[in-house]
C-alpha cells in the first residue's frame, strides 16, 4: 500500500505538453499490468518552483463532523472548489482519516468450506463495480446504459453470495465481520486543539501567485459562508 511518486526532468527548451502526451501513452502501456486495486495514475506537469503556495486549514466548528467526514468534505467538496480557482494546478489533502470496510474472515469457518481467502477477494471485486450493458437508441438519440452494481451499504456487503454448498447459499455475514471503520491511524492533524484537515494549493507553472491567492482567498470566503458547520482558515500563504 501507499503511494508511489516518480518526477521527471527535461532539459531545457523541451515542450512540455508533447512530454506529458508521451507520458501518458506509454503509461496507458502498462496501465492493464498495474493491481487492480490500484488507483488511475496522475500525470502533473510543474517546474522547481511549484511547491504550494498557500496552506488552508478545515475545521468543524460545532463537533458535529468527525475525521473521516471532515476528509471526505475536503477531498469531495472543498478540494475540487479551490481547484476551480483560475491558475490552480491542484489542491491536496492531508489529515482527517480515510473510511474503510474492513471484512474480517473467521479461519475456522472458511476452512471448514474449503473457501479460500482469495475467492472471497474476488467475489467482493466482481460484485461491486457498475458494469456497461449496451446501448439503446431513440430518434437521433443513444442511451448508454450501465448496471448500477456498486456497493451502497454495509448490509449489501454482508449479504453477498460467497459460495454454494449442497444448494444452500454462503452469505459473507455467515463466514466474517463485517464493519464500518476506518483505515489505520499513522498521523494526528489539529487545528486549534480539534481534529482538522489541511489543504495544499499548488498553482499552475507561469502564473501570478498574488492573483491565485487573491482568488483562492476570495473561495475560501465564499465557502466559509455557504457550508454550515464547518471554518476553512489560512494556515501560510507565500504571496
Amino acid at each position: 500500500e501507499g503511494n508511489a511518486n516518480i518526477q521527471l526532468n527535461f532539459t531545457w527548451g523541451t515542450d512540455l505538453s508533447e512530454a506529458m502526451n508521451d507520458i501518458r501513452t506509454r503509461i496507458d502501456r502498462v496501465r492493464g499490468r498495474l493491481p487492480e486495486d490500484a488507483d488511475p495514475p496522475i500525470v502533473q506537469k510543474f517546474d522547481s518552483n511549484a511547491a504550494p503556495i498557500m496552506g488552508l486549514a478545515l475545521e468543524s466548528t460545532d463537533g458535529t463532523l468527525d475525521r473521516v467526514q471532515l476528509r471526505e468534505l475536503a477531498e469531495n467538496v472543498l478540494s475540487p472548489r479551490f481547484e476551480r480557482v483560475q491558475g490552480v494546478a491542484a489542491v491536496t489533502v492531508g489529515g482527517g482519516l480515510r473510511r474503510q470496510i474492513h471484512v474480517d474472515l473467521s479461519r475456522e469457518k472458511i476452512t471448514a468450506l474449503d473457501l479460500s481467502v482469495d475467492r472471497v477477494v474476488t467475489v467482493l471485486r466482481n460484485e461491486n463495480q457498475n458494469i456497461p450493458i449496451g446501448e439503446v437508441y431513440q430518434g437521433d438519440r443513444a442511451l448508454l446504459l450501465r448496471s448500477q452494481g456498486q456497493y451502497q451499504n454495509l448490509e449489501q456487503i454482508a449479504n453477498t453470495v460467497v459460495l454454494t454448498k449442497n444448494g444452500v447459499p454462503v452469505y459473507l455475514k455467515d463466514i466474517a465481520d463485517v464493519r464500518d471503520s476506518t483505515e489505520d491511524i499513522r498521523s494526528v492533524l489539529r487545528i486549534n486543539g480539534r481534529p482538522g484537515v489541511r489543504l495544499q494549493v499548488t498553482k499552475q507553472s507561469g502564473t501570478n501567485t498574488v492573483q491565485i491567492a487573491q482568488g483562492v482567498r476570495a473561495e475560501m470566503e465564499r465557502i466559509n459562508r455557504e457550508v454550515p458547520g464547518v471554518k476553512v482558515s489560512m494556515l501560510d500563504d507565500s504571496a
